[in-house]
């Protein structure tokens, strides 16, 4: 078995990079055959990067009980400078679905300036976005909220505005109040309030995000 085409140079930290290169094996019928790295009948048994240096990668291919490994090795080296730039997106509204990395990277460079590398932010790198954080107490005001980046042992920050947005308003009071009325009871005060709110909300949104709300709450809305 023989490795063609992977990646040769890594950072300390970094993990085995499976969607490059490929597995070039002979079988014992001397028929060959090629195997991407990233099959799912392709495993990693061990990469080492704690430490810089040569490192031997060893994968095994595995098709029912025929099995073969490949060992090869890489350079792995130690980093000197790493500098972080976060996404384009930075503010978000309370529905929005999912933080948004695009724009975001590192660039990494050896210590001895051999290797830099430009590494896309991924959202596993990411912890503390909560949308949840924005409510409708706070509507008139984004709320801030750093996120904190690990790669590589190095952690980084950057800081995002959520704010509470007309549909979440609408959302809420169709969840919390609308729901639970009784249609045959005179409205309180509260709920009157609630639902001109509501409506006042409806109509500042545009037609996309209307689109976004489901029938039964716009349904319990305009009731």
């Amino acid at each position: 078995t023989v490795a063609e085409n992977f990646e040769t140079r890594y950072f300390v930290g970094d993990t085995f990079n499976k969607n490059t290169g490929r597995l070039k094996i002979a079988g014992d019928d001397a028929k060959t055959f090629n195997v991407n790295m990233n099959d799912d009948k392709v495993s990693l048994v061990s990469f080492d990067s704690s430490k810089p240096g040569k490192a031997t990668v060893t994968v095994r291919y595995s098709d029912g009980t025929v099995s073969y490994d490949c060992q090869f090795d890489v350079t792995v080296y130690d980093t000197s400078n790493m500098e972080f730039v976060p996404p384009t997106k930075t503010d978000y509204l309370s529905h929005d679905t999912a933080l948004d990395v695009n724009g975001g990277y590192f660039t990494i460079v050896s210590s001895d300036s051999q290797l830099t590398k430009h590494v896309p932010l991924s959202l596993d790198m990411i912890k503390g976005f909560d949308l949840s954080a924005a409510t409708l107490e706070n509507r008139e005001n984004a709320k801030e909220q750093t996120l904190t980046v690990e790669y590589l042992g190095q952690t980084f920050t950057y800081t995002v505005r959520i704010t509470y947005s007309g549909i979440s308003v609408i959302n809420y009071y169709a969840q919390n109040v609308f729901a639970n009325m009784d249609w045959s009871a005179e409205m309180t005060e509260d709920q009157s309030a609630a639902a001109l709110d509501a409506i006042r909300e409806y109509y500042k949104i545009s037609d996309a995000d209307r689109a976004v709300l489901s029938e039964e709450t716009i349904t319990a809305v305009v009731r």
